[in-house]
């Protein structure tokens, strides 16, 4: 069992009952928890990131409260790990880039680098301390693909853009997933939609290229998309 199986359980939760998942939160919750099942059942992996000596930077934060923080560089140095899976770490990156979060993470096994605390509570994390990121979005009411231009091939640039920031805010070599939940399947993978509006022959059209530009513009990240009635991996 893998990472995508992990992603698959879920996928198969959400299509034998859709409405246990009435949010992103809920898909993103299961996620994490069954992450970290996994993590615990399995032989040579461990649930918790060592992180021996962990450096902070305060450049950027209040001067007031520094105890409270001290307690927490403190209490983590101690303690010498953090849990793998979690949920919107942000990520330390380049003023550029911007400094984004992740929806699901599994961190590294061993963690090196700063973590940069601002004084707005948020603490960055090195990107490449992320083996693993997974980026949602749980599409509620598209019905349909994006209308190509004329003698255009269709695409998606609504789920493109998340591929893009996921990319953005994690390091080369880390694995990543795009879980798609779209109720009303806009790509039209399905094959069971209503043959009665005479528009579904052409959305599908549009959704079959829609699929295969996205599948060819995802790069590295692979995406797994789920209705109520199926999952499957566009990338494969």
């Amino acid at each position: 069992m893998g990472w995508k199986n992990v992603l698959e359980e879920v996928a198969e939760e959400f299509v034998e009952n859709p409405l246990n998942f009435v949010t992103e939160d809920d898909v993103q919750v299961r996620l994490a928890h069954r992450l970290h099942e996994y993590l615990e059942a399995s032989d040579g992996e461990s649930p918790f990131a060592e992180w021996r000596d962990p450096e902070f930077d305060y450049r950027h934060s209040m001067r007031y409260k520094q105890n409270y923080r001290k307690q927490m560089e403190e209490k983590l140095k101690d303690a010498g790990s953090i849990r793998r899976v979690h949920t919107e770490p942000t990520t330390r990156t380049t003023d550029e880039e911007g400094h984004n979060f992740v929806d699901v993470v599994v961190f590294r096994d061993h963690i090196d680098g700063v973590i940069e605390w601002t004084s707005s509570g948020s603490k960055r994390y090195p990107r490449d301390a992320i083996e693993v990121a997974i980026e949602l979005k749980f599409v509620k009411n598209l019905r349909k693909p994006e209308t190509p231009e004329s003698g255009e091939t269709a695409r998606d640039t609504y789920l493109l853009k998340d591929i893009q920031s996921l990319r953005n805010r994690t390091a080369e070599g880390t694995t990543r997933y795009f879980f798609v939940v779209s109720l009303l399947d806009h790509l039209y993978v399905d094959d069971n939609h209503d043959p009665v509006e005479w528009k579904n022959e052409q959305y599908a059209e549009w959704g079959q290229q829609a699929q295969r530009w996205l599948a060819d513009s995802a790069g590295d990240v692979q995406i797994l998309y789920v209705t109520p009635m199926q999952k499957t991996w566009l990338t494969d």
